[in-house]
């Protein structure tokens, strides 16, 4: 097999989350092409793979020497330094990508990671603002991480300036949504968090997650009949099994949440115990509650085992 077809199949084998193969493949081959920077940069993705982030170090170097226009190499070289602990070593690979690549984005938002972690937030947003000069037509990129890290670091007046600015350019955009909502909910802003999932779901109808989250929302702000909507129509129409069973398990927490008080109500008044008698749905919805209708069953077969005085009729509005 010819080293351009060997490269391919160690290649397709790290696609394929095969690297112990790859690494196989690739030892091979650097022992008998030692100077082939392309194997060498392959190789240490491999052991980065295969959690041998020093082996990952050795290879990338390697590979740096023999061509300094490498670019995946020096990802893992400063991959590598991250996980056995040298993060000042991380950062200079990193600054040494930069300016190698300084056209490759990926490396500015790498390092912004880091220089957070070790100086603070202001330096990853000078790296991030030189990241945004340097590569304009990743601006995006470049503003997810800013709304990453300002969540991280709990600035949710930034964190909500941002992703407003960012919506009002591009009205769908599904992670400043996100990074809105989160923000919205930690400033205690529950109608603004409870309008941008409401936007989400509007946006991606399929990611279940987004309508557990609305409906949990829902029942926090006291909406309890929208969010019993959204939880039933879940339960019952979500393709995913695990969806229906957190929707259904939603479901009887809300209910169990309400029959206490719907009891204590009936207890206290003849007429809602009557109301309840005809026509459960109908009394509870009067009143606000939203019971589903197994939990309405549980609630009759409660009512009917109550014992104790009916209070006055009082009146409920």
């Amino acid at each position: 097999m010819s080293v351009p077809s060997r490269l391919a199949k160690a290649a397709r084998l790290l696609r394929d989350g095969e690297p112990r193969a790859a690494a196989k493949l690739l030892r091979r081959l650097v022992h008998q092409e030692p100077t082939l920077a392309a194997a060498q940069e392959l190789l240490s993705e491999a052991y980065l793979a295969t959690d041998h982030p020093g082996e990952a170090v050795g290879a990338a170097i390697l590979a740096i020497a023999m061509d300094p226009k490498v670019s995946e190499a020096r990802r893992h070289l400063a991959l590598g330094y991250q996980r056995i602990g040298q993060t000042d070593l991380a950062l200079e690979a990193l600054d040494e990508a930069i300016a190698t690549h300084p056209e490759q984005v990926g490396f500015y938002l790498d390092s912004a990671v880091l220089l957070r972690q070790t100086e603070g937030l202001d330096s990853a947003l000078e790296r991030l603002e030189l990241a945004r000069a340097a590569c304009p037509e990743e601006g995006w990129r470049v503003d997810r991480l800013h709304l990453h890290l300002l969540l991280l670091e709990r600035r949710y007046d930034e964190l909500r300036r941002l992703a407003t600015d960012h919506l009002l350019e591009d009205p769908d955009d599904i992670s400043a949504l996100e990074f809105l909502a989160a923000a919205a909910y930690h400033l205690g802003d529950m109608p603004a968090a409870t309008d941008a999932m409401r936007r989400l779901v509007a946006q991606a109808p399929r990611v279940h997650e987004y309508a557990l989250r609305l409906a949990e929302l829902l029942r926090d702000s006291g909406d309890v009949m929208y969010a019993a909507e959204v939880l039933e129509h879940l339960a019952h129409s979500a393709e995913d099994e695990e969806v229906r069973t957190d929707a259904s398990s939603a479901i009887e927490a809300m209910d169990e949440a309400q029959l206490p008080v719907v009891l204590l109500l009936a207890g206290d008044s003849r007429r809602f115990r009557r109301e309840l008698e005809a026509d459960p749905a109908e009394a509870t919805l009067r009143r606000g509650f939203a019971i589903s209708r197994a939990g309405l069953a549980a609630l009759m077969a409660r009512l009917s085992e109550f014992e104790g005085p009916a209070g006055s009729d009082i009146a409920f509005h």
